[in-house]
């Protein structure tokens, strides 16, 4: 929670405990399983991240596995309109994380230019950040680069 909070600026809006046998079919779980859960949300209030905590888990790390791995591989935030990718990428580092570059100008075909750093959260998650282009700047690469959609 605390690195969400920090680099993302995300706060948490729902805690709750985890049990009996609705969670446990809801989610698919061994009989028996609790846990706690949070969501936190950005600034923007559209979309939400849930983390869950369960007990008596695995005492091992449990980071993902590589690209070619089944399971979540890289989660992607853009960001907020005033915050630049220098100041996202500085946040990240003081929270420690594994940044994999540093900012990056990177050209997407039929797009554009879109500066991105890729980082792992605590768990190991990589976690894009990215600066888009308006959508001014998107039409006139595409007319700039004459290429069909």
């Amino acid at each position: 929670m605390a690195f969400y909070q920090q680099v993302l600026g995300y706060r948490p809006t729902l805690r709750m405990n985890l049990g009996g046998k609705d969670v446990e079919d809801f989610l698919a779980v061994p009989r028996g399983t609790t846990g706690r859960s949070v969501f936190m949300q950005g600034p923007s209030q559209l979309g939400q991240i849930e983390m869950i905590e369960w007990n008596g888990g695995p005492t091992q790390g449990t980071r993902p596995g590589g690209m070619m791995d089944l399971g979540g591989f890289l989660m992607s935030f853009e960001l907020e309109e005033g915050d630049t990718i220098d100041e996202q990428y500085r946040r990240a580092q003081e929270a420690g994380a594994e940044c994999l570059s540093e900012p990056l100008a990177v050209e997407l075909e039929n797009y554009g230019v879109i500066r991105s750093f890729v980082c792992r959260d605590p768990d190991g998650y990589l976690l894009e950040f990215v600066s888009l282009p308006t959508r001014a700047e998107i039409l006139a690469y595409r007319s700039k680069h004459k290429k069909d959609l």
